[in-house]
């Protein structure tokens, strides 16, 4: 009865990380759209950005994983807004991008 009740926890605050991650990655792609060129963190932001819009589609999935799984966690909006943010992150990444070239 303990175990269940700590695995519970452990996948309610699953449900978390996807939500976290797509806001870096949002905040990231936010930052890539308004930056100057000369800037020497652009770099990073173009290595990094990706990889969390990646990240944050990736951990949403599993978010779904483990709803379909324990249909009493709550929070069931979590990854549908985590895929929300990472697709919006990309989309600013590209013009970002375009805006960089």
């Amino acid at each position: 009865m303990v175990r269940k009740k700590r695995m519970n926890k452990l996948q309610s605050k699953l449900l978390h990380v996807s939500f976290v991650v797509s806001i870096v990655a949002l905040l990231g792609a936010l930052l890539l759209f308004t930056l100057v060129v000369d800037q020497a963190i652009t770099t990073v932001i173009l290595l990094l950005v990706p990889l969390f819009i990646m990240g944050g589609l990736a951990l949403a999935v599993i978010d779904f994983v483990l709803l379909a799984e324990y249909p009493s966690l709550r929070r069931k909006a979590m990854p549908i807004v985590s895929i929300l943010l990472s697709l919006v992150a990309f989309g600013l990444y590209l013009i970002g991008l375009g805006g960089l070239a």
